[in-house]
């Protein structure tokens, strides 16, 4: 009999954990006003939040190495080059993006046509779930397709005019995260709070 006492103790210490989680979950949902969703629902978001971050950081980067010159080899010969017009600067950024889960600080997530999407924002926002889910989205991005990725922005330089170029074509056609339907601009109100930057 004593074992069977044993397992009726963890099943009930189970059981109360359980209904501990949920009584937490429900109760901090009614306390905070926010938009409900699921990750699952931002994935594509999340990466077009990505994609833009990733252009941001390259130019910074290169802003950062104005002037600069590495070399590089080609065929069998090294050769000088202006430091932004190398891949390396591009693999650098993109990979310099996904290295803290601060580079996400700014991201909240609003209600956009209905639908809920990451909008960059001035100020931090602090939700550890939100940056945690872009930082994750970030090395999903460069695990499976950083090569495609770097790519992208070293032959396509017209993304440097066109800020809707890097999310359509890192997320919709490398990743497969989003629709083409999924890449409508955002309506006036939601744009004004992430061109600032």
């Amino acid at each position: 009999g004593e074992f069977g006492g044993q397992k009726m103790g963890a099943v009930r210490r189970i059981l109360l954990a359980v209904l501990v989680v949920v009584l937490l979950a429900t109760g901090t949902d009614a306390k905070k006003k926010r938009v409900k969703t699921t990750f699952k629902e931002l994935k594509c978001s999340s990466c077009k939040a990505v994609a833009g971050e990733f252009g941001e950081k390259i130019v910074e980067n290169w802003d950062k190495n104005k002037g600069n010159t590495i070399l590089i080899e080609k065929r069998k010969k090294k050769t000088k080059v202006l430091y932004q017009e190398s891949e390396l600067s591009i693999q650098e950024a993109v990979d310099h993006t996904c290295d803290s889960e601060d580079h996400f600080d700014k991201f909240n997530v609003t209600k956009v046509g209905g639908r809920p999407e990451y909008t960059k924002v001035e100020k931090s926002v602090g939700k550890k779930e939100y940056k945690k889910q872009l930082s994750g989205m970030c090395q999903t991005l460069l695990a499976e397709h950083e090569p495609e990725i770097v790519s992208f922005f070293f032959k396509r330089k017209e993304w440097q005019s066109d800020a809707s170029l890097p999310p359509r074509a890192i997320c919709v056609d490398i990743a497969g995260f989003c629709r083409e339907e999924d890449m409508v601009p955002l309506e006036e109100g939601a744009t004004s709070a992430k061109t600032d930057l």
